[in-house]
């Protein structure tokens, strides 16, 4: 599945079912991440407007859950000059706002250079212990209200930090197509929408 928001034109958080979604998407902007109805990206190596493109100014790109998530995998395509270095989850923070600032949690990935293929999907796989996928969900929680057992593990985002050379050309990148999860929903609210995506 996807994640369900990031960045738009002129908000912080943008949910991809939010009315104005259209309004607030833009080319190679963060919000292509969660845009569940973009078409695919060409097969060759190259740019493509579908995708995030990382630039000397935006080196990370967020993309938030609605929901809080246990994350066991996650799937990064890149189409252009690899270079995911960090990716680190968010905190589940309730309602989810959008921000980052003060709940990066877990660092997941971290290298100092991707060696990754362009058209190459890169797999990051969390066991069950930083995922917290095999630990019992109670029925007495909530989203706004995790058991203490679940709190460490539930996440709210993922932050992806790229690497670009200091002397790269305005139409370097890297671009990123999308990024998807494995895992499964704490206290889910609206469990049909996790079937189309």
């Amino acid at each position: 599945m996807t994640g369900q928001g990031a960045r738009g034109k002129t908000r912080s958080l943008v949910w991809n079912d939010d009315l104005d979604f259209a309004q607030e998407l833009a080319r190679n902007a963060p919000l292509q991440l969660v845009d569940l109805t973009k078409p695919a990206c060409p097969d060759s190596c190259g740019a493509c407007p579908y995708s995030w493109k990382c630039t000397a100014s935006q080196l990370s790109v967020t993309v938030f859950f609605k929901e809080p998530m246990q994350i066991t995998r996650i799937f990064l395509r890149q189409i252009k000059n690899s270079g995911v270095i960090t990716v680190q989850f968010l905190k589940w923070v309730y309602p989810p706002m959008g921000v980052v600032e003060g709940n990066i949690g877990r660092t997941i990935w971290n290298v100092t250079d991707d060696t990754s293929m362009c058209q190459s999907v890169l797999v990051l796989r969390i066991g069950p212990k930083k995922s917290g996928i095999n630990l019992n969900v109670t029925a007495d929680g909530s989203q706004a209200e995790l058991p203490s057992s679940l709190r460490k593990t539930a996440t709210g985002g993922v932050l992806i930090t790229m690497e670009r050379p200091p002397n790269a050309g305005l139409n370097y990148g890297p671009f990123l197509e999308w990024v998807r999860f494995s895992g499964r929903v704490l206290y889910p609210s609206r469990t049909r929408s996790y079937y189309k995506n």
